[in-house]
């Protein structure tokens, strides 16, 4: 048995009783594992601490603790799908047995403060959908797949691109709101690799 810090990537029924389950983990970076009691809808939100047993090659779970969950309940429907669309690129990108700390740290400390957030000083839904899409191009970008020839047809995006990577997450949880033109050139960027990278493993 052993514990583990992990964020759920996706979920699937295998059987009546069992659930194949992808975890982006802090010690292990993507790795699959299988429960036989039915996870919640509400474990995609939560940064979580796992007890797991490595038994014939396969992981077990026997026990899930959440340590952080994001307060969404005010979230509108383009952030909680920008959200999401961030699990399927980490799921998509992310190599399974590698470890990826500096990715999960970006994804925790993020998760962290999105648990915190006071009730009388909510962040405006246009500001979750910039900081979830940026995220996107982060981990894109940290992984090499982010075409650099998609930010150069404004003057700003260059320099958005050059600082994606470099920029603390918390600067980037604060930053000021970029306008709605450039923001859709980077997600555009981000789509542009969702599409396509089948094509490319």
């Amino acid at each position: 048995m052993y514990t583990i810090r992990a964020i759920l990537l996706s979920k699937q029924s295998i059987r009546d009783n069992q659930i194949r389950i992808v975890l982006f983990t802090q010690e292990f970076g993507k790795i699959t594992a299988w429960a036989k009691k039915t996870f919640t809808a509400s474990d995609i939100w939560a940064l979580t601490e796992i007890l797991v047993e490595r038994k014939k090659q396969e992981n077990i779970i026997h026990n899930v603790t959440p340590l952080f969950t994001p307060k969404n309940e005010w979230w509108n429907y383009r952030a909680t799908l920008q959200y999401l669309t961030l699990f399927h690129v980490m799921r998509e990108s992310l190599p399974e047995w590698m470890e990826q700390r500096w990715i999960f740290e970006d994804t925790k400390e993020t998760i962290e403060y999105l648990s915190k957030i006071d009730y009388n000083n909510k962040v405006d839904n246009d500001k979750l959908v910039q900081l979830f899409i940026l995220m996107k191009a982060r981990l894109l970008k940290k992984q090499w797949y982010l075409r650099e020839e998609l930010f150069l047809k404004k003057d700003i995006l260059p320099i958005i691109y050059d600082r994606l990577d470099t920029a603390s997450m918390k600067s980037m949880i604060s930053s000021k709101n970029i306008h709605s033109g450039i923001l859709d050139e980077i997600e555009f960027a981000v789509f542009e690799w969702i599409h396509t990278y089948k094509n490319r493993i």
